[in-house]
Order: C-alpha cells, then structure tokens, then sequence
C-alpha cells in the first residue's frame, strides 16, 4: 500500500555550538526526545520555550511537562513501535502540529521550580510541625 504522501525534509543536527540553538530551533517543525533517562529535562523544556511541540518517551520528569496530545506525544520508553505510531500519525494528520503549538504553555525556569519547590517544601515541614504539636 502506498502513501502517496508529499515528500518530508528531515535534518539532523550534529555539534553545534549553543548559540546557535535559537535558530535551529526556529527552523524546527518537531523535536523527537527517545530518552531513557530524564530527571529534569532541559532539552524538552528547551524546545517548548522555543514553540517546538515534542513527541518523547515517558521517562522521569517528561510526562509532567508534556501532556500527551495536547503539547506533544509521549511513547513507551524502549518501544520503537509505539514511537512509529506516534510519527505515523505525525505525517498523516501534519494539523495537529499546529494545535500543540497552540497549546504549548510557558515553561517554568529553573530559578520559578526552586521556588515552588521551596515553597512546597517549607509547608510540608510546617505541616509536620503541627502534626507533631497535636501528638
């Protein structure tokens, strides 16, 4: 069974230098993550600061910024079937692309999680103060 699809331009970066991220990633319709390993992942949060929707695997902290067909796709770590599925539907429905552009909300900096993670981190305590006060 054929396709009859339009042809696609493909272009893998090798070394570059970090300057040249913001234009690479201007020029970038996709980024495909198969990681197997992700506890905080930069590239992931890279792309979406640029726009660039992602499909990835569902490693780590991955699946906490990209939210499975709303800013991206998320594949089964390993399963090369599963993220040819995910490509598959990629080519064939080119649109949803654009709908998870739409969808890419602003990602947190590092400094806004240590915050947050401060925060939280300084309620817990105080809760367990309180718990341990009552006992």
């Amino acid at each position: 069974m054929s396709l009859n699809m339009k042809p696609f331009h493909i272009k893998i970066y090798g070394q570059y230098d970090p300057s040249e991220l913001p234009e690479i990633l201007s020029k970038t319709d996709l980024a495909v993550i198969p990681s197997r390993s992700e506890n905080y992942p930069f590239v992931v949060r890279e792309c979406l600061h640029a726009g660039v929707p992602v499909i990835a695997s569902n490693v780590g902290g991955i699946p906490e910024i990209i939210k499975n067909g709303e800013n991206g796709l998320l594949f089964e770590s390993g399963n090369f079937h599963d993220l040819a599925a995910k490509l598959t539907l990629i080519i064939m429905n080119p649109k949803i692309l654009m709908n998870f552009r739409k969808n890419i909300k602003p990602v947190k900096s590092i400094a806004e999680d240590v915050i947050e993670l401060g925060k939280l981190y300084r309620e817990i305590l105080e809760n367990n103060k309180l718990i341990t006060k009552k006992t």
